[in-house]
């Protein structure tokens, strides 16, 4: 009797066991299925890690587009456009402590028309990556800046290494006449039928004789890390209506008294720096009271039309390690939207670090030349 009894008690026990094991599996098996079905989607970050794309040429060596898959630039920026957050908005900080004055001379249809044109353009580029020089951002500002100023006339205050001349003779074209001021000669490209104030015969800006250039159809490129406060007045003291500035630092960053430091007040409240006045690479430099600062401004008011800060390509980690929420104020919204960035970056191979090399290029228009 005892061995039927236990006979009975161990396959009770193996079928209780089996329901349990059963039970168990089919616990774990719902979770995964739950799991997957409620995980969020991650969305890539800007990255060059994905494989590059290489575009496909024609007989004649010109880009045409990639496969079926291969996403519209120009979709994706119109889209981008058509729901960009402005300063205006109760929802947004983006670009509020940036200065605007006046009517930027370009439009969003312009800043998405121009950028394939200029991709095929800057893959023809010398000279690589440039280190010390200007980059992708910056040189698609200048290249925007020149084709809707349509100078008859460039002085380029700030040289390098000559790869800022080059593009600014692809957006001129070969009519435009171009005027390099330099300490030394660049060394990597020198343009045909430029004239060079460089090496032995170097001058600065302000002790150059400007009679033979018409102003009012002059764009002035600055790169030359001097005081954009000092150059708006020496430029407006000679008549001329256009300028770009390079390197517009935020308040607390860079050498020079940019157009950025001088013109709005809120930057250095949101980025906690002092006013401070800067020139010549920084080799003067000495801090300024309120009231010295609002008396500079009130001078750089009263002779320009237009500040207009050119915004990113695209977004990403900026160079002086600001938070993104100070970033975002003083910083315009960018041109490109993360997948389209994305689809750039892979097609023309390049760097989504770029970002790190933005500085705020503006455009600034004296108020003897400009019509608003």
């Amino acid at each position: 009797m005892a061995p039927l009894v236990d006979r009975r008690l161990g396959g009770a026990v193996r079928k209780a066991r089996q329901r349990l094991l059963f039970v168990i599996g089919f616990c774990i098996c719902l979770f995964l299925v739950l799991h997957i079905a409620w995980q969020p989607t991650i969305q890539l970050p800007l990255t060059t890690n994905t494989p590059v794309v290489p575009p496909r040429t024609n007989k004649e060596g010109n880009r045409v587009p990639n496969a079926k898959h291969e996403v519209s630039v120009k979709e994706e920026l119109t889209k981008r456009f058509e729901h960009t957050p402005t300063a205006s908005s109760p929802t947004t900080l983006r670009g509020s402590a940036v200065c605007r004055i006046g009517k930027p001379p370009w439009d969003t249809d312009h800043l998405v028309d121009e950028l394939d044109a200029f991709l095929d353009v800057y893959a023809r580029r010398p000279g690589g990556i440039n280190d010390g020089g200007g980059a992708f951002f910056n040189y698609y500002a200048l290249w925007n800046i020149v084709k809707v100023v349509s100078p008859t006339h460039i002085v380029e205050s700030g040289a390098h290494n000559g790869v800022g001349t080059w593009f600014l003779r692809q957006a001129a074209g070969s009519k435009t006449h171009i005027i390099v001021v330099s300490p030394n000669t660049p060394n990597l490209y020198k343009d045909a039928n430029g004239r060079y104030f460089t090496g032995p015969n170097f001058k600065d800006f302000n002790q150059i004789d400007w009679g033979f250039l018409p102003p009012e159809t002059t764009l002035l490129f600055m790169d030359d890390h001097q005081s954009a406060n000092r150059r708006v007045s020496e430029a407006y003291e000679r008549g001329f209506a256009h300028m770009v500035f390079d390197d517009n630092y935020v308040p607390g960053q860079g050498d020079n008294f940019s157009v950025k430091k001088v013109c709005n007040g809120d930057a250095y409240a949101i980025v906690g720096a002092p006013f401070r006045d800067q020139d010549y690479f920084g080799q003067k430099s000495h801090l300024l009271s309120a009231s010295e600062w609002a008396a500079r401004r009130e001078l750089f008011l009263s002779i320009v039309a237009v500040t207009a800060e050119f915004p990113p390509v695209w977004d990403g980690p900026n160079r002086f390690g600001l938070s993104n929420a100070k970033w975002t104020q003083i910083t315009m919204p960018s041109i490109l939207s993360e997948s389209a960035a994305l689809a750039v970056i892979r097609e023309h191979g390049l760097d989504a670090k770029e970002a790190r090399r933005y500085a705020h290029i503006v455009y600034v228009g004296l108020r003897q030349g400009i019509q608003q």
